[in-house]
């Protein structure tokens, strides 16, 4: 019987210690600023990822946890861009209304809108859409070709 006490009260010692320092502690407000500030407009996952980990070893996980969110859900955003945009381009009325939607949510401030048009953004100009059949397409390489 006592093996079995003594197992307890370890058990009961280990799990209060463990919860103990996990404690949410203030965040001071300098970090919270420079958290703020420095990762407001940040849409990069690693960069998002580098800087919850150096959160973190500060110890402030709850912002770190935040930064590991936000890089988790760029991830997903950047996952999603080229699906909409192909479809947009193949004349998908609702994705041309889930990027119009976007753009005017973006104008309005809402920061997960910037990072979807700014994710939109660069995929359209990293992948062209392609001339359309008897379109004059007006840029160097078209009109060196046309030469």
């Amino acid at each position: 019987m006592l093996p079995v006490l003594l197992g307890l009260g370890g058990f009961y010692y280990l799990y209060h210690r463990a919860h103990k320092s996990s404690a949410k502690k203030p965040v001071p407000p300098p970090v919270a600023r420079a958290h703020g500030v420095l990762m407001q407009c940040e849409y990069q996952p690693d960069k998002l990822d580098h800087a919850a980990q150096a959160f973190g070893s500060e110890g402030f996980p709850q912002l770190a946890r935040e930064l590991r969110g936000k890089a988790q859900q760029v991830r997903q955003q950047a996952a999603a861009v080229p699906s909409i945009v192909e479809r947009s381009r193949a004349g998908d009325q609702n994705a041309l209304a889930m990027i119009t939607a976007c753009r005017e949510n973006a104008a309005a401030g809402s920061p997960r809108a910037q990072v979807t048009c700014a994710l939109i953004e660069q995929y359209c100009n990293a992948h062209p859409a392609p001339p359309r059949p008897g379109e004059v397409q007006d840029t160097p390489q078209a009109n060196a070709a046309a030469a």
